[in-house]
């Protein structure tokens, strides 16, 4: 009697042989044709093969009793059947299993610890695959294009289950990682943050109150994005500043970023109590500073916009000396509402920007705050002008310590935020805010902390990693494929 493995053997043989026999007789046809023909049974002599992998183990039976750490259980009568879907196609996996009598509980399946099946239905290798896709397109495309390619189905809320799923293990990841390269460690430590505002569902949005994560109230709920990284000096004058603001143009000599990490979470719950993703987030940087400089000798920079509860939550958890510096081309776009509240056409603005900004760069910030309230006296501004110029007067007093520019440009030091609002773009606003899309605010902080991990280049360890947390999970910290807590 031919064996279930024998008979997968020669069915796998027969789909080779019949692959040859469609190149052989095609000739004439258009090859991409051809690439459809055997791409299709590709995918069928996989699924043969993978099916012909699981025989080769038989059903995992372990003999009438299976002694386990918990206890022993005895073998159940009847094989259990459950559903695998590979990248290859679905196939059914009859197992033996373990436990106290038939109908009651299932305690052991050896043979789902010996294959390293996951939790769920999906194979890990195609979770990866159509999570990846995930990350820059909607689910619903995502799965359309899954479908366009391997012929598979997968619904919507499955594959939405599966982001919040493969996510939970990445905060665990994050603290774990190691320090950049000694290749990648730069002079100056730097460290910076901002919010980017995700639609909401109504039942996650804030209320209608300002709230603090709201960038707008009863339709957004902010996320935070960080990033730590380090960067060499870059010795600039004021003229080289306005040179590049004027061509709107990075300077080509400009040191990259070395050794970036980046965050991005929203409001979550920490032990029984709610945090605001900008708590969590600055968490990591002031924790991320301390690793990478113990002992504080590296000159370490906070650059931020003027948010105010930015500003103050950093300055309040960091136990280090830092150089606080405003972000040039926040105050720049104030300075822009100045130039408009007094002069109606743009050459007229750009030149009253231009001055101002020469002021800022050389250090003058008090001349500037002086000039503006000096104009808006002599003109007599009232209403809206005089509501938007004290607006820019009193952004430019609160942040006045943090506006040093001259000291920042000879010391080398950056002064634009640049870094953060390309995550912030990247990160959130490409993914999180296309027309139509709410989210709720599980899935939202899930999908964000999946695409730091593929941000920072970590996907296939990400992988690896949550795939062997799993794995001790469902089967026990001594399973094959098992990764320690």
């Amino acid at each position: 009697m031919i064996s279930r493995h024998e008979t997968l053997i020669l069915q796998a043989r027969e789909q080779f042989d019949a692959l040859l026999a469609l190149v052989e007789e095609a000739k004439g046809q258009r090859i991409d044709r051809m690439e459809n023909d055997l791409f299709g049974g590709l995918l069928s002599l996989g699924l043969t093969l993978l099916r012909q992998f699981v025989a080769q183990h038989g059903t995992g039976d372990a003999g009438p009793v299976l002694d386990t750490a918990a206890a022993p259980w005895k073998r159940l009568e009847n094989l259990h059947a459950r559903r695998y879907v590979s990248i290859f196609g679905e196939l059914t996996i009859d197992r033996t299993v373990y436990g106290t009598r038939d109908q009651q509980k299932i305690q052991a399946v050896p043979l789902d610890a010996q294959l390293g099946l996951p939790d769920g239905d999906f194979s890990y290798l195609l979770q990866a695959w159509l999570q990846e896709r995930c990350l820059d397109t909607d689910y619903a495309g995502a799965v359309q294009g899954l479908a366009a390619i391997l012929r598979l189905h997968p619904s919507v809320r499955s594959v939405e289950h599966m982001t919040r799923q493969m996510a939970a293990d990445v905060p665990n990841f994050q603290v774990q990682q190691p320090l950049p390269a000694a290749v990648e460690a730069a002079e100056l430590l730097i460290a910076t943050a901002d919010h980017k505002g995700v639609p909401m569902v109504p039942r996650d949005r804030p209320a209608a109150d300002r709230d603090e994560e709201s960038d707008h109230p009863g339709v957004k709920r902010a996320a935070c994005a960080g990033a730590v990284y380090t960067t060499a000096r870059f010795v600039r004058t004021a003229d080289d500043v306005l040179d590049e603001v004027r061509r709107q143009e990075r300077a080509a000599d400009r040191p990259p970023p070395q050794g970036k990490v980046v965050w991005a979470e929203m409001r979550q719950e920490l032990d029984g109590e709610k945090c605001s993703g900008r708590e969590v987030v600055l968490a990591n940087i002031c924790a991320e500073l301390d690793r990478r400089d113990p002992t504080e000798t590296q000159p370490a920079i906070v650059l931020c916009d003027g948010e105010r509860a930015l500003w103050t939550t950093i300055l309040a958890m960091l136990t280090r000396p830092v150089v606080a510096i405003l972000d040039l081309w926040h105050a720049l776009t104030y300075l822009w509402l100045a130039a408009k509240v007094f002069h109606g056409t743009k050459p007229a603005q750009e030149k009253f920007v231009t001055a101002r900004l020469r002021m800022l760069l050389e250090g003058k910030v008090g001349g500037v705050i002086k000039g503006l309230k000096h104009m808006g006296t002599q003109q007599a501004l009232a209403g809206e002008k005089k509501r938007t110029l004290a607006k820019v007067v009193g952004y430019l007093e609160r942040n006045r310590d943090h506006m040093q520019y001259d000291q920042y440009l000879r010391a080398g030091y950056p002064i634009g935020s640049g870094v953060i609002e390309g995550a912030c773009r990247h990160v959130i606003k490409d993914r999180m805010e296309r027309a139509g899309m709410l989210w709720t605010l599980d899935g939202a902080s899930a999908l964000l902390r999946l695409r730091v991990v593929h941000t920072n280049d970590h996907w296939d360890e990400y992988q690896e990693y949550r795939i062997g947390r799993e794995q001790a999970a469902l089967y026990g910290p001594d399973a094959p494929y098992a990764m320690a807590a």
